[in-house]
């Protein structure tokens, strides 16, 4: 025997409580945010949860205008030094590129003008910035600790961003005014190579 189903009166605490539950439901509805991209297509609305929480830790190779040229790190000795993952025998060290944060990177700035100043990138970690007629060198302070042949490269932690890996800068890095710079005409390492998330390690 078919059930006969209730109809919802106007007036009834149940048609009252059904409505509230609606009106919760279109509150918490999935919206784009950070880790969520949503896309409309043929088919309806396409959710992608993209993963943002996953953090590497690093050991500084060397240093680019835009990147930092990096080595998977596997343990911390008793001296506090990153220690680079085990290379097999007969194989060649595997490095990545981690992104500068934004603010520290050339190519956002490199020929522009931003909030009055205009700048020139001069090497991987410092800049010129113009005011009218006020001139100053700007260096990245404090600066990255690329290894070196008898040392270990500096620790850092990224995190993984849309763009691939990107440094979180807990040393807190700024740009600082340098008096002491004398510009070059070196070339520029890294200015125009910048990575994305194709070459970066997932």
């Amino acid at each position: 025997m078919a059930q006969t189903v209730p109809v919802l009166k106007d007036s009834s605490d149940l048609y009252s409580w059904c409505k509230q539950i609606a009106v919760y439901l279109r509150g918490a509805a999935i919206r784009p945010g950070v880790g969520i991209r949503m896309m409309q297509t043929d088919g309806g609305t396409t959710l992608s949860v993209v993963s943002s929480s996953g953090i590497t830790a690093c050991e500084v190779v060397s240093e680019s205008a835009d990147f930092l040229t990096c080595a998977a790190v596997e343990s911390i000795n008793e001296s506090g030094d990153p220690v680079a993952k085990t290379v097999p025998s007969g194989e060649t060290e595997k490095t990545f590129q981690v992104m500068k944060p934004w603010i520290l990177r050339s190519k956002p700035f490199d020929g522009k003008t931003r909030g009055g100043y205009s700048y020139v990138t001069q090497d991987q970690s410092t800049r010129e910035a113009t005011k009218g007629t006020d001139k100053e060198f700007q260096t990245i302070t404090p600066a990255y600790l690329p290894r070196e042949t008898d040392k270990t490269g500096e620790l850092i932690y990224a995190f993984t961003s849309g763009e691939g890996l990107v440094d979180l800068n807990t040393a807190g890095r700024c740009w600082a005014v340098n008096d002491d710079y004398t510009p070059s005409l070196a070339s520029i390492p890294g200015s125009s190579a910048i990575p994305n998330a194709s070459n970066v390690p997932t």
